[in-house]
């Protein structure tokens, strides 16, 4: 029986630990289907959108962050960020 819940947990654990994964080209709306929490809008103007997402921090307040640039609803570029 054991050995029953652990096959059958398994999957359930290893979905949970899934981490988000982005590509160049996916669509603005793709990514805040999946992106709602610790990520913010920064600039949106008619053909270009920034987001930041906070990545980390630590416990003495050192964050890093990754910024996301769509230009025409589409992803062209991920940056990383310190401080």
């Amino acid at each position: 029986m054991k050995k029953l819940f652990l096959i059958l947990l398994l999957p359930l654990a290893m979905a949970s630990c899934k981490t988000p994964t982005y590509t160049i080209g996916m669509t603005e709306a793709e990514f805040t289907q999946h992106q709602k929490v610790l990520t913010t809008l920064v600039e949106k103007t008619t053909h270009r959108a920034i987001y930041k997402r906070l990545t980390s921090q630590d416990a003495n307040g050192y964050q890093t962050y990754q910024y996301f640039y769509f230009t025409d609803g589409k992803l062209m570029r991920i940056a990383a960020s310190e401080g």
